[in-house]
């Protein structure tokens, strides 16, 4: 098992984040999974709370959820991996998991597919 990212795939701003990430994962580090696809609680010990609750990095010896993921994703990416230092200093540390649960209750309502771009 690589890393595997388990993420809300009826979720129209993840699936747009998403397909950012897999566009930007030239390496191939990633193998991101749909959290509707069985595959994504097939040895990877999460259940489908963590799940709807956020974005879930899983890699041998380790997982990571919701912001502290979105940081190690962007870590290795290729054209992300400096400028995500940057989330791991202060305040950005402490102010990122509140940021990400904002962002993540909201998710269903900031993007509408067809048009982009977020919601007013």
């Amino acid at each position: 098992m690589g890393r595997i990212v388990v993420w809300d795939d009826g979720c129209a701003f993840c699936r747009a984040w998403v397909e950012r990430a897999r566009r930007l994962d030239w390496l191939r580090a990633h193998e991101f999974i749909g959290a509707s696809e069985p595959e994504a609680y097939d040895g990877t010990g999460l259940t489908r709370e963590q799940t709807a609750e956020a974005m879930q990095l899983v890699w041998p010896g380790g997982r990571a959820s919701g912001f502290d993921a979105v940081r190690r994703i962007l870590l290795r990416l290729p054209l992300t991996a400096l400028p995500a230092l940057l989330l791991w200093l202060p305040p950005v540390i402490w102010l990122g998991p509140m940021m990400y649960r904002r962002v993540a209750a909201r998710r269903h309502c900031l993007y509408t597919p067809g048009r982009g771009q977020a919601q007013s």
